[in-house]
């Protein structure tokens, strides 16, 4: 498994706090933020939603989130600007 980079600017997260079970949507796309939130809705993770990748980094930086789904061609840089 590969360690996700971060971009410049990014501070690192305290990796001694405890990970919550989360996971981080990037879209644009308020049909597939919809849908993930249904599926997430009774299982043990916290969904963060983030309609582009600016916003999914303001959230980064506030919590260690270990699973990030992000939209291909999101405002602002799209899933290659996440990993």
């Amino acid at each position: 498994m590969s360690a996700i980079r971060k971009p410049p600017g990014i501070a690192g997260n305290d990796r001694s706090a405890p990970t919550e079970s989360a996971v981080l949507a990037i879209s644009a796309f308020e049909e597939d933020l919809a849908a993930l939130a249904r599926m997430f809705r009774d299982s043990q993770f916290k969904l963060y939603a983030a309609r582009n990748c600016p916003e999914g980094f303001a959230i980064l930086r506030e919590r260690v989130v270990p699973i990030v789904i992000a939209e291909k061609d999101a405002l602002g840089g799209g899933w290659k600007t996440i990993s």
